[in-house]
């Protein structure tokens, strides 16, 4: 047999095993190729892809979103006083510890603050975060509550939410 010969067989061999391979794919699925269920067996749908069983895992920490540009947005959502807080606003006590309790704020004008709470009992202000002008009154506008701030509050102060729902600033005014 001549090389010429071998290299053709050789060749041809190469060529059959490469078509099956191909042939061994999955044939694409149209209804001519699939022959039709008898009708007296039962046709089971496809079977669901299940979760893993591994453990749950455990619920995610709320992350806290804060901006430090104006209008200096703060929003939070915790389910324990030990989750992370930041900017402005910290809840510092739940209505209902069973439930998640929000706070969201902004800073959208001069010495005004908007504050929408959820589930919050007491919350503070964190006043030396934001961007006060001295010699004008300071707005705090919480839950549909308008409050005028003392302008000798400095730093952090507290407000306590009633069972009405009005909240008053528990920090005492400073002396002068």
């Amino acid at each position: 047999m001549s090389r010429f010969a071998r290299g053709r067989g050789l060749i041809s061999v190469t060529l059959a095993v490469m078509a099956l391979a191909i042939g061994c794919r999955e044939a694409p699925k149209s209804p001519v190729s699939r022959p039709a269920a008898p009708e007296s067996q039962a046709v089971e749908p496809p079977p669901v892809a299940s979760a893993p069983t591994s453990l749950p895992a455990a619920p995610e920490s709320p992350k806290p979103a804060y901006t430090h540009e104006p209008p200096y947005r703060v929003a939070t959502t915790i389910r324990s006083l030990d989750d992370p807080q930041a900017g402005w606003l910290r809840i510092e006590s739940l209505a209902d510890r069973e439930q998640s309790a929000t706070v969201t704020g902004t800073f959208p004008s001069a010495n005004t603050m908007r504050v929408d709470t959820g589930n919050v009992e007491q919350l503070s202000i964190d006043l030396s975060m934001l961007p006060l002008q001295s010699k004008r009154s300071r707005i705090l506008h919480i839950d549909r509550t308008s409050i005028e701030l003392s302008q000798r509050h400095r730093g952090r102060i507290q407000l306590q939410r009633s069972s009405t729902g009005h909240w008053t600033v528990i920090t005492p005014i400073p002396q002068r």
